[in-house]
């Protein structure tokens, strides 16, 4: 029902999807559904949770392998945009099209992008640790490269049928490392 609920919000928009069309589009009954979710809201509330855990997974995983800055920004920009690319039409609906679900939906996005802007202090801290010659960072620059990240990423994912996600890696990466 969550890959239905994703498939029909990236091909038609938030706004066109209703139980009827996920229900139709899952191959499952209406009473399906009803025992699995209290609403649409439920289902896209799930579906998007989900995302954001595969999201945070990666993130965290590659972050935990890098040993100094310049190797965590790149392992950070690289698991988010190789999770992204493995599946552009999850990644049309839950970073394009879920902004259309109003301000719970707003709520929610700066919510986990805030969780990964966390995984980047955390492993930014330790790194520092291990290299005091690193600076400290604000909270907010660990927001703002996540939310620098998501909108490139959203706006290639709303501006191409077929986005080469990995292509903003280079640049992005060539940019961060000429400015600190």
């Amino acid at each position: 029902l969550m890959a239905a609920y994703t498939e029909l919000v990236a091909h038609h928009g938030y706004a066109s999807v209703t139980v009827t069309t996920v229900v139709a589009h899952a191959a499952v009954s209406r009473e399906a559904f009803y025992a699995a979710f209290d609403d649409l809201a439920g289902c896209a509330d799930a579906a998007y949770e989900r995302f954001i855990a595969v999201l945070l997974g990666e993130l965290a995983q590659a972050v935990d392998r890098a040993t100094d800055w310049h190797a965590l920004v790149e392992a950070a920009i690289r698991a988010y945009l190789e999770t992204l690319q493995a599946d552009p039409v999850v990644a049309r609906a839950m970073q394009v099209e879920m902004d259309a679900a109003g301000k719970p939906a707003r709520v929610r996005r700066r919510t986990a992008l805030k969780q990964m802007a966390d995984v980047l202090a955390a492993r930014h801290a330790e790194v520092r640790r291990g290299d005091p010659s690193l600076g400290p960072l604000p909270d907010e620059a660990f927001l703002g490269y996540v939310y620098a990240m998501r909108q490139l990423a959203s706006d290639l994912l709303e501006d191409d049928p077929e986005p080469d996600l990995l292509a903003l890696i280079e640049p992005t990466v060539r940019a961060q490392q000429s400015s600190v």
